[in-house]
This record gives C-alpha cells, sequence and structure tokens, in this order.
C-alpha cells in the first residue's frame, strides 16, 4: 500500500511540505470537517458567537476525532510491517470501535483490550459493533490488568509469528498521534482565514487522554 500519494487536503502538509514524505500517512477520513454556528445554543447559554466544528463527519463509516490519530497510527503500523493492531479502552470506547473498523479496513487482526464501563446503550452498541467488525475482545477488571494481559498477548503473538502487533495506547494518544491534532488546528486556522468563521477567541474540547488538547495546542 502506498502510505502517501496525490494531492493532500492535509494543511499540515501545506504547512510543514518535509512532514509529507516524513510523516507516515495513510487515508481513512474526509477533510476539512465544516463548521456550523450555533445560535439556538448560543442564546441558551448567553455568550457570543458559538461555532463547532464537525469532527463527527470526519469519516462515512465512522467519525469523531479519532480518525485524525488513526490516519498516522495505523500507516505507522504498516510501515512497522505489524499484522495485527493491540489497543485499549473502556468498554463503551469510541476509540476501541474506531480502531477494529478502521484497522479492519486495512486488513489488520484488532485486539481490543476492555475495562469495565457503566452498562448503557451506547456500550451495548459499541460491544456489538466491535464484534461486527471482527476485533477480538479481551476483558479486565481494571487498567493495569488490560496493560499485564496486553503485554503477555503481545509476546505470545510475536512468538508465534515473528511479528509483534503493533500497540496503540489508550485513547490513541501518543506523540505520533498528535500531529492529527495538529493538522486539526491548523485547519480551523485555514477554515477561519477563508472567511468560514470568525477567528476563535476560546477553543473547548473534551478531554480524555488529552491528544486533542495537546495538538491543537
Amino acid at each position: 500500500m502506498t502510505i502517501l500519494s496525490g494531492p493532500s487536503a492535509h494543511p499540515l502538509f501545506s504547512r510543514c511540505p518535509a512532514m509529507r514524505e516524513r510523516l507516515p500517512h495513510v487515508p481513512l477520513g474526509e477533510f476539512p470537517t465544516p463548521v456550523e454556528r450555533h445560535e439556538a445554543l448560543e442564546r441558551a447559554l448567553g455568550v457570543g458567537e458559538l461555532w463547532v466544528k464537525r469532527d463527527d463527519r470526519s469519516g462515512e463509516v465512522y467519525g469523531g476525532n479519532k480518525v485524525r490519530k488513526l490516519e498516522i497510527l495505523l500507516a505507522d503500523a504498516l510501515r512497522s510491517g505489524a499484522r495485527e493492531i493491540v489497543t485499549f479502552g473502556g468498554a463503551g470506547s469510541n476509540h476501541a470501535l474506531a480502531t477494529a473498523i478502521y484497522g479492519q479496513r486495512l486488513g489488520f487482526a484488532v485486539d481490543l483490550f476492555l475495562t469495565p464501563q457503566p452498562a448503557s446503550a451506547h456500550v451495548r452498541r459499541n460491544l456489538l459493533l466491535d464484534a461486527a467488525f471482527g476485533a477480538r475482545l479481551h476483558h479486565s477488571e481494571h487498567a493495569a490488568y488490560a496493560m499485564r494481559a496486553a503485554e503477555t498477548y503481545v509476546a505470545e503473538r510475536e512468538a508465534v509469528t515473528g511479528i509483534a502487533p503493533y500497540v496503540i495506547p489508550y485513547g490513541g494518544t501518543n506523540t505520533l498521534s498528535a500531529t492529527g491534532m495538529m493538522d486539526a488546528g491548523l485547519e480551523l486556522v485555514m477554515q477561519a482565514f477563508q472567511g468560514e468563521l470568525p477567528p476563535p477567541d476560546v477553543v473547548y474540547v473534551a478531554a480524555g487522554s488529552l491528544g486533542t488538547a495537546a495538538g491543537i495546542a
């Protein structure tokens, strides 16, 4: 598979052309994601202009900010020669599901090491979809047990196949994947420059593993 080919919609590669050759990247999402003004929410909160960047529309099959990270991480896995992906999350993890979906698309076997999460329709839906997209599910009582179980599993698979599974940390967050969120920040700057929204005074993001915040910052 060619990791990079043709023109790129990613402003990171326009801003830093050398990154285009050095940073692993495989196209998975649909970028740039749109921005929308929410006037009803402005009135409800009593604030000025409030805009939302629709990263939920980053992929036709499954959207969200994880797509940006996986474009980098799964490309790095391809470059490493791995055939299997190991990652972590709560039972209803969006990151785990996104990895299952896009890992399958690229031909990887995906193993999800999951920890308990309060039962809900969302958790049930994501678990069913994990299985539907072919992921192998491993359940542990808490994160430390999941990490130890994964370490053992990776060592066993490497002994059997000669190739270690590629390990993606919780939330898909590390220094490499943060570049995907740097691209998101540059994308927002580009949209403001083109007049799609005013330059923002404040940017709010959801905080889990903090990869989104780190990359945009």
